[in-house]
């Protein structure tokens, strides 16, 4: 299921987060610049992966903490898209879902994902 694991630091992880949100749950917080070079995939400046990085854990404070007081080791992976809904979730989203699989979250909690945001298509790692 997984290929080519290659581990990560815990910044590479915060800007992937980064990223992932800047259009979304980040973007109150986020230079309206900064959102939109994100969007169309622009090479970003250090001070800009820097508001990146701390806009992560401004925002996800709560699940970043937990993983900052546990061992955690961050990779990043390859896998199907198809595969997809076998991916585990954190036990916070065993309220919704209770196999914290992301299928079963999509099917009983559609509207945690209606969020707006047009993600550009990347291949490249973070770094």
């Amino acid at each position: 299921m997984l290929s080519n694991i290659i581990p990560i630091t815990e910044r590479d992880m915060l800007l992937s987060w980064g990223l992932a949100e800047a259009g979304n749950r980040m973007k109150p917080i986020l230079n309206p610049d900064l959102i939109g070079k994100v969007s169309a995939g622009s090479i970003l400046k250090d001070s800009e992966v820097d508001q990146l990085v701390s806009a992560a854990v401004q925002v996800r404070g709560v699940m970043h903490d937990f993983f900052r007081v546990n061992e955690t080791h961050w990779f990043m992976v390859d896998f199907p898209t198809e595969d997809f809904g076998a991916v585990r979730v954190v036990n916070y989203f065993r309220r919704f879902s209770p196999n914290r699989n992301m299928a079963e979250l999509a099917t009983l909690r559609p509207d945690i994902g209606n969020f707006v945001y047009d993600p550009p298509t990347t291949t490249t790692s973070p770094r």
